[in-house]
C-alpha cells in the first residue's frame, strides 16, 4: 500500500514538474518576442524621426525626394493616417517652402493619432 501512494506521489509531482517547466518555456518565448518587438519598434520610430528631421530641414529637393520616398517605405500604405502624412509629404516636392508649416501640423496630427 505505502509503494502505491509512493509511486502516485512520484508521478504526481513528475507530471507537475513537466506542466511546470512547459509553462515557463511558453512563457519566456512571449516575454522575449514581445522584448523584441518592442526594441524593432523603437528603432522603427528613431528611423522616422530621423527622416522626417530631415525632409523638413532639407531644401535640396533632389534630397528630399529621396527622403521622402525612404519615409514612404516605412509606413504603411493600407494605413489611413500613414497616407495622410505620406502625401502631405509628397506636397513638399513640389513647393520650396509653403508647405512646410502644414507638413509639420499634418505631423503632429500624424503623431497624436498614433498615440491613441
Amino acid at each position: 500500500m505505502d509503494v502505491k501512494i509512493l509511486v502516485a506521489n512520484l508521478g504526481s509531482s513528475f507530471l507537475g514538474a513537466i506542466i511546470t517547466s512547459f509553462y515557463n518555456k511558453l512563457n519566456n518565448d512571449i516575454n522575449n518576442h514581445l522584448k523584441y518587438i518592442t526594441e524593432e519598434r523603437c528603432k522603427w520610430r528613431k528611423l522616422i524621426r530621423k527622416n522626417i528631421t530631415e525632409i523638413v530641414s532639407t531644401e535640396n529637393i533632389t534630397t528630399r525626394t529621396k527622403l521622402i520616398c525612404e519615409l514612404e517605405l516605412n509606413l504603411n500604405p493600407k494605413d489611413k493616417e500613414d497616407n495622410r502624412l505620406i502625401e502631405c509629404a509628397k506636397k513638399l516636392i513640389n513647393s520650396n517652402d509653403g508647405n512646410i508649416e502644414s507638413f509639420k501640423e499634418e505631423l503632429l496630427l500624424y503623431y497624436l493619432l498614433q498615440a491613441f
